[in-house]
């Protein structure tokens, strides 16, 4: 019971580190395109930083995993822990995170994540619930968003109660 406990103690430990990166990148992500890009209106240039943004999170993430590999030896922990990352980034909650942490709603349309072919599928899961006549935007939509985040965080605590789970049983004596 005691190695259990240990082991998810790390567990846990190792996804707080997760989460922490990642409001933390959501953070600076906000700062920055609201004090640097948005006062000279320099939304070309935005791509760029995205970019670099992409590769800094990535690479953050990445390395949890790494570490948490080399000090546990949890294989799908490890994976796990780089992808819940890069998952919370690329997915959706980033996105609507960017809002929420100062107190804004998303607006109806954000048509920069129309890159993103996750939300892009969620968009038209709406389009297709939406034919009825009401709003067919051509843009990923706040419910599109919306769609996506959720699905998201349904995979990340269904993958992470398993993991809890499998690493629980193999930990017990046989």
């Amino acid at each position: 019971m005691k190695v259990v406990v240990q082991q998810n103690a790390k567990l846990a430990a190792a996804f707080s580190v997760v989460i922490a990166s990642f409001l933390t990148w959501v953070y600076v992500d906000r700062v920055v395109v609201e004090a640097a890009f948005r006062p000279i209106s320099a939304w070309d240039a935005i791509y760029i930083y995205h970019y670099a943004l992409g590769i800094g999170f990535s690479a953050t993430f990445v390395s949890i995993g790494l570490i948490f590999f080399i000090s546990s030896g949890m294989k799908l922990a490890s994976i796990a822990l780089a992808g819940t990352g890069i998952g919370l980034m690329k997915l959706g909650p980033a996105d609507l995170l960017y809002y929420w942490l100062f107190y804004q709603e998303a607006p109806k349309q954000l048509e920069w994540l129309d890159d993103n072919k996750v939300a892009v599928e969620a968009q038209v899961a709406v389009d297709r619930a939406q034919r009825a006549g009401v709003d067919l935007s051509p843009y990923v939509t706040n419910t599109g968003l919306g769609i996506s985040v959720l699905l998201t965080v349904v995979v990340i605590t269904v993958a992470w109660l398993a993991l809890f789970t499998y690493y629980g049983r193999r930990a017990k004596p046989s």
